[in-house]
């Protein structure tokens, strides 16, 4: 049997509660002291991310000359950029809130939702966004102008596993406890420290060695996962008919991707974009893996895990987030001609999936190995940022302090073959070293973006040579040499086939990965005001091939320099990129993109 040395004991890492914070603002000035109280309540708690949500009402006409014409009687993309208009406006008046948070150094999200039910429109902000704290005021005709006492109704409407905080006059008013305590015993002042075998250890060890900004939106599974009479499973239950309305009666143009256990389709939901996964069969091993992700998702959260949005049970369906970006795998292979992911993007995103992966093996009671983690199940969204899905062929293991170690017998092969650990092969032993043996080849992926096949030894046979450059994807950019190198070895000591020689995720692989990624931010960021000089396509008149000074949509559907258009008119009745008849020569003012050109042209100056 392994020494006590091999496997540290999981139970023994620690990681920080962490909380997704919001406040509920508008544009009036009033809204300054939920903020102001906001941070000066959360940011002595080591919370430094916050989400403004601001709910606007739904835009049913277009501003004229000739007065307000219904949308309905308008253009779809004239819509499209008035809302867009409209939402770009309302984003700087709430600068203010943001300037206020980047002088805390505190990093904020503004999210503006267009509804005409404030309650419900919070309701599902906070189950799609994990969360679990909200700060609101007191219901005020000059705050929450719609109905009297709103504070009570939204206090009373959203789910259980949100905690509200009612401020009045930059004082808290009340607090809507949130479900937690029937299945943890945390505080709201984040001060609870755990105990392990009589000794006390306080969250600031552990961001010591990790900061703790960098687990943003962590929530412990120690909560979550404690299973109690009451507990609170937070996802929405969908019917049968709501699943095939929302996939267009699993449209085959809607399929996403298939795997060994089900079918993924895109989808709507009460206008939320959502992926649901479709199991193949109702046999005893996919039900028992259609449950294991259903209680596993529904009971974490984590900036790096797939979040679960619903699930309709009895016919095996599961409702995601839906990912824009599609697999790491397909975004490795630039499948169907997409860009490839830049050397500093595929720094983060290793750093991304590990700290996932710590969070899973750090569960409570029970640690959660992965067991099939590999670039097909790790998913990225609209700014390439990853997600961990699939865990239907996870592993609980009880966390027993008198264990030395933490390990699980299985018999039953589980995963996909090259990133199987080859320990677990050989003795049937799984432990959270098997994910970090599957971290090891992800990490020679990102590098190389070769098949996982053979892949340790094209790397370790590049590094003898000192040749890495040449097995590198040279797709990603001027990869930097030093800190190249050391991924590449990280990598390789994670696939090592002993597991005793594989390094600790938490002591060694995190940091490591932690330091690299600090480099690749400093190149995106870089990157980016490199790009700014340059002026995006849609900024370009097709006619002038210059940036637009007065954008107009014109019959055609496409925007012009308007004074471009009009000396087009002069000589021509057709459309300068369709070639085709105008029905009229009448333009639009496309406000959004020259707001937009505005903005941009003050960056340059």
């Amino acid at each position: 049997m392994e020494n006590d040395g091999m496997i540290k004991r999981v139970d023994e890492l620690v990681i920080p509660s962490y909380s997704v914070v919001a406040l509920a603002v508008n544009e009036s000035r009033k809204s300054e002291v939920i903020v102001k109280w906001a941070l000066d309540k959360f940011v002595s708690e080591g919370i430094l991310s916050l989400k403004l949500f601001f709910i606007r009402p739904k835009i049913l006409g277009i501003p004229t000359p000739m007065g307000t014409v219904p949308v309905s009687q308008v253009r779809e993309d004239i819509v499209i950029a008035y809302k867009k208009d409209v939402e770009l406006q309302i984003h700087k008046k709430l600068l203010i809130y943001k300037n206020m948070c980047s002088t805390r150094k505190v990093d904020v999200e503004i999210v503006q939702t267009e509804s005409d039910d404030i309650v419900d429109a919070l309701k599902q902000e906070i189950v799609k966004r994990n969360i679990d704290k909200l700060v609101i005021g007191t219901s005020s005709k000059r705050i929450f102008s719609r109905r009297r006492k709103l504070s009570s109704r939204i206090s009373e409407s959203i789910p259980s596993f949100c905690t509200v905080y009612v401020i009045s006059k930059g004082k808290l008013s009340s607090v809507g406890a949130s479900d937690s305590n029937t299945i943890g015993s945390f505080d709201i002042s984040f001060q609870t420290e755990w105990t392990h075998q009589g000794s006390i250890t306080s969250y600031s060890q552990f961001s010591s060695t990790i900061p703790m900004q960098r687990f943003e939106a962590l929530s412990s599974i120690n909560q979550t996962l404690h299973k109690k009479t009451g507990s609170v499973v937070q996802y929405e239950k969908f019917t049968w008919e709501e699943i095939t309305e929302a996939s267009c009666s699993f449209s085959e143009h809607l399929k996403i991707g298939k795997g060994g256990n089900g079918t993924v389709y895109k989808s709507s939901f009460h206008h939320t974009v959502g992926a649901v996964k479709v199991l193949h069969s109702q046999d005893v091993d996919r039900t028992r893996q259609f449950q294991q992700e259903l209680d596993v998702l529904s009971r974490t959260r984590h900036p790096h895990l797939l979040n679960l949005i619903g699930a309709c049970v009895d016919y095996g369906c599961l409702v995601y987030e839906y990912m824009e970006n599609g697999s790491l795998a397909d975004r490795l292979s630039c499948k169907n001609s997409t860009p490839p992911i830049a050397w500093y993007d595929r720094f983060r995103i290793a750093w991304e999936v590990a700290s996932a992966l710590l969070f899973l093996h750090n569960a409570k009671p029970k640690s959660i190995i992965h067991r099939d983690l590999k670039p097909a199940n790790i998913l990225l969204d609209r700014n390439l940022v990853s997600k961990i899905g699939d865990v239907g062929m996870s592993t609980m293991i009880q966390s027993n302090p008198s264990s030395t170690s933490t390990i699980y017998k299985d018999t039953s092969p589980v995963g996909t073959l090259c990133y199987m650990d080859p320990e677990y092969q050989r003795t049937g032993l799984v432990s959270p070293k098997s994910d970090v043996y599957a971290l090891g080849i992800v990490i020679l992926q990102l590098l190389t973006a070769r098949p996982a096949i053979a892949i340790i030894q094209l790397v370790e046979t590049a590094l003898e040579n000192d040749k890495l450059a040449t097995v590198l994807d040279r797709e990603a950019g001027d990869w930097p040499v030093n800190e190249t190198k050391e991924l590449a070895i990280l990598g390789l000591s994670c696939a090592e086939l002993r597991r005793k020689y594989r390094p600790d995720l938490k002591d060694v692989v995190i940091p490591i990965l932690e330091r690299l990624r600090s480099v690749a931010d400093e190149e995106a960021q870089r990157t980016i005001s490199m790009n700014r000089t340059t002026p995006p396509n849609h900024f370009i008149c097709p006619l002038l091939k210059d940036v637009m000074v007065d954008p107009c949509v014109a019959a055609d559907g496409y925007t012009y320099d308007r004074r471009a258009i009009k000396k087009w008119f002069e000589e021509s009745d057709c459309s300068p990129m369709t070639n085709l008849p105008l029905t009229s020569r009448y333009l639009t003012s496309n406000y959004t993109l020259f707001s937009a050109i505005m903005e941009w042209k003050f960056r340059m100056q």
